[in-house]
């Protein structure tokens, strides 16, 4: 029986370089630092694939590369002309059975995360809901002193002239599997990717929309764009 794939023991200055690796705003360099964290710790590659919401090889690929690389594993590494994702936001409401999605224009940051929950709140009133148990991670844009007093001061209106109430439930560290929310990323994932090529921007966000049967709305966008260097 072949014995599972495990990564070898990490040294001291490895160990430390993964541990800060988790707080990366990079999502590659977050979910490779994770899935090396995880495999050192003597999880099976399905098991960490099921924990952190990816594929059995993505584990796999991983950990290869590391045993190869050491930790310039943590660069993307593509034969592949660059190519930028598009990325968006989105709120899964079980006792609607429904996906709100917004793509943004460029990354999240707090003022877009803002602009998110403004509009998903307002989508909710619609639907006579009175309070929003906000479940999600501590990613920068989403527990930054911005976001906070938006919420503060979005729940002190409320309580004056109505609306949805948002009461923010923060998972623990490295512990995505909690949030409700994955697997639906996992399954729209497997659905609208294809293994030959790879999809174009406009290609993703129409499949996606069609996916979570989501209209497909103008990117959020900041108020004022980064001057660029």
């Amino acid at each position: 029986m072949k014995p599972p794939l495990l990564l070898r023991p990490l040294s001291e200055s490895e160990q430390l370089a993964l541990n800060m690796g988790l707080r990366s705003r990079d999502a590659f360099i977050l979910r490779r630092c994770q899935i090396l964290l995880a495999s050192s710790t003597g999880h099976k590659p399905a098991q960490i694939a099921q924990l952190i919401g990816c594929a059995t090889q993505t584990v796999r690929n991983a950990i290869h590369d590391f045993e190869q690389r050491g930790l310039a594993a943590l660069t993307l590494r593509s034969s592949r002309p660059k190519t930028v994702l598009p990325i968006f936001y989105g709120l899964w409401c079980p006792e609607l059975q429904k996906m709100f999605l917004r793509f943004v224009e460029e990354r999240p940051v707090s003022e877009i995360t803002c602009k998110f929950l403004e509009w998903s709140c307002q989508q909710l009133k619609r639907n006579g809901t009175k309070v929003l148990a906000l479940v999600w991670d501590n990613a920068s844009w989403h527990v930054s002193q911005q976001v906070r007093a938006w919420i503060r001061e979005h729940n002190k209106t409320v309580k004056t002239f109505g609306g949805v109430r948002i009461l923010v439930c923060h998972l623990p560290v490295k512990s995505p599997w909690l949030n409700p929310i994955e697997p639906k990323w996992v399954h729209g994932k497997r659905a609208i990717v294809e293994p030959e090529r790879v999809l174009s921007a406009a290609e993703v966000r129409e499949r996606v929309c069609d996916y979570f049967n989501c209209q497909q709305l103008p990117l959020l966008q900041r108020s004022v764009k980064p001057e660029k260097s």
